[in-house]
């Protein structure tokens, strides 16, 4: 599977990891720049467990080319502390 992202505290806002150039030059409806135009997938195997388990579960729900916004609970993700 492929899939672009943007991945954000919940907290802050702040991003700690991007699969797409935030700062692109493309145009979009609000003459900003799209953040979700940009460079290559993210590939992985589903069910490999090689990304969090909040994306095992929500990713075989979605179809494909979907865009979704997923808030993954850290018991999900990467605990109560994150990853360093």
């Amino acid at each position: 599977i492929g899939v672009h992202f943007i991945g954000a505290l919940a907290a802050t806002g702040a991003l700690f990891d991007n699969t797409r150039d935030t700062s692109t030059e493309d145009d979009d409806s609000n003459g900003e720049g799209d953040p979700l135009a940009g460079p290559e997938a993210f590939e992985f195997v589903l069910g490999s467990d090689s990304v969090i388990q909040g994306w095992e579960k929500a990713i075989p729900l979605m179809s494909l080319g979907e865009r979704s916004l997923l808030h993954v609970h850290s018991a999900l993700a990467y605990g109560e502390k994150g990853v360093k």
